[in-house]
């Protein structure tokens, strides 16, 4: 990562933390334990920096004012505080061990204050949304809300699927995590009161820096730096998703092994000495490389759409930001 976007993302933590914390005391003492455990620990506040940057891209001024912070600050928590939700539901259906390397919120509150906890988030959030008092905001907001869960629900539904086509697995990686960067790149731009063809940029660099971030992701599932960000090595064939390396691996099988692998993984699943043998074959036919690659793929049609904006908008730093966002992602090791 470079230094430029380091201290950006720092800043911006110095921005959210305070009011992060002001959120959290504002709501009933039983759940601000919760509440602290999912938004206090850690995390690079993706969603914020880019409400950060494009609003500050799109501002008339140089750097936005005050009045100008304090909308896009609203903005950027609604959309940290809708991700935190999506998190807590999200871990609950997995049954998820650990969160940031840390012990996940139902494993530590129990299920009851966790679901509790999200429903409050989700809420607050479009409450957020609200009080801008930009319709298109909150029909683009609840759209996003829609993606978001739609995008869990068929990935629960083509879970030990050994079918699910490449189109699916993209219509499921959309909704799931792209869909919150698209938001949190038009709703700031919108916000902005930028041009169509600006928003039309933005929303375009949302969408493939998502979905280039969720493919990465997938590749570092069989990464061992992996370890180093707390989430087991092996996690999605554990439980039986078919991401990239786990296809390009059954389809490097022959025929017996295939319909081994296939009976596994739409059965009982696989031990803990097939998911290290297999992730070490996976490691041998450099399949966290190839998927890197398709990976690549979005992330230059990301970088691409940021070319129209104008000279202005590409001398300030929020420019040179979301280029880094990309080069970060790109290099991401954990």
């Amino acid at each position: 990562m470079s230094l430029s976007l380091m201290a950006y993302i720092d800043q911006g933590r110095l921005e959210l933390e305070p009011v992060l914390e002001q959120e959290i005391f504002n709501f009933s003492p039983l759940i601000q334990p919760v509440l602290k455990h999912i938004l206090l620990t850690g995390g690079k506040r993706v969603r914020f920096l880019l409400v950060k940057s494009v609003y500050t891209l799109c501002s008339p001024n140089k750097e936005p004012n005050e009045t100008e912070k304090q909308k896009y600050l609203k903005l950027g928590l609604a959309l940290e505080l809708l991700h935190a939700a999506s998190l807590l539901h999200d871990d609950v259906v997995d049954n998820a061990d650990s969160r940031r390397g840390q012990e996940s919120t139902h494993k530590k509150f129990g299920l009851g204050l966790t679901v509790l906890a999200g429903d409050l988030l989700l809420a607050r959030s479009v409450q957020l949304v609200a009080d801008l008092q930009v319709p298109v905001l909150s029909k683009i907001f609840s759209q996003a809300i829609i993606e978001t869960a739609q995008g869990e629900i068929s990935e629960l539904n083509f879970l030990k699927n050994i079918e699910l086509s490449e189109a699916e697995y993209y219509k499921i990686i959309e909704g799931k995590t792209a869909w919150l960067l698209r938001a949190s790149c038009e709703l700031s731009a919108l916000l902005a009161c930028a041009e169509e063809k600006t928003v039309t940029a933005l929303t375009e660099y949302g969408l493939n820096l998502g979905l280039g971030f969720q493919v990465v992701d997938d590749a570092l599932d069989f990464s061992p730096s992996s370890k180093d960000t707390g989430k087991p090595v092996g996690g999605d064939l554990r439980e039986c998703k078919l991401t990239p390396p786990i296809r390009m691996y059954y389809q490097s099988l022959n025929v017996q092994a295939a319909e081994k692998f296939a009976e596994k993984f739409q059965g009982s699943g696989f031990s803990e000495d097939e998911i290290k043998d297999i992730t070490k074959e996976i490691a041998k036919l450099g399949l966290e490389e190839k998927t890197r690659a398709i990976a690549e793929g979005f992330l230059k049609k990301a970088g691409a759409s940021l070319k129209p904006l104008s000279l202005e908008q590409q001398s300030k730093d929020a420019y040179k930001v979301l280029y880094a966002l990309l080069e970060y992602i790109r290099n991401r090791k954990g």
